[in-house]
């Protein structure tokens, strides 16, 4: 009889976390669908590019600043927000170094007629339209600590 009871409860435990699974799932899928509605999709550059590969050296910018003095940044992403790309860059001192962990966001143009062309950044004054791109960069970089930590197990 005991143990049929403790059979019993192991049951209703593994019922009790699949309704758990299911219930994050149907969470899930509503925000996904949410951020469908609003416009809200990532792209990434290829994760896997290997420290010295030409591709680093692609995913460097420079850039020429309001004073006249110019700074080389770091592509970190480009996120698409409400059918807009918007570019993630991380600054880096003399030294190719970001101590501050300073990110800047900036609205983000090809033209797609003329694939030499240079891409266009603008800057991004309106603070609703920065904030929707902050929040879209915090979830990229939970996803990116999720996939991490699901490549380390």
């Amino acid at each position: 009889i005991f143990s049929c009871v403790n059979l019993l409860d192991i049951n209703e435990k593994i019922l009790i976390i699949f309704t758990f699974i299911s219930t994050i799932e149907v969470y899930l899928q509503q925000y996904m669908d949410e951020c469908y509605k609003e416009g809200v999709f990532m792209k990434d550059f290829d994760t896997n590019a290997k420290p010295g590969n030409e591709e680093d050296e692609e995913m460097m910018v420079e850039l020429d600043l309001d004073d006249g003095s110019h700074v080389v940044c770091a592509v970190i992403t480009i996120l698409e927000c409400r059918k807009k790309d918007y570019i993630v860059l991380l600054p880096l001192d003399e030294n190719g170094e970001n101590n501050d962990g300073e990110v800047w966001f900036y609205r983000y143009y090809e033209d797609e007629n003329d694939t030499n062309a240079e891409p266009v950044l603008e800057y991004i004054e309106d603070d609703e339209e920065y904030e929707m791109v902050a929040e879209a960069f915090d979830e990229y970089l939970d996803n990116e600590e999720f996939d991490e930590l699901m490549d380390e197990s």
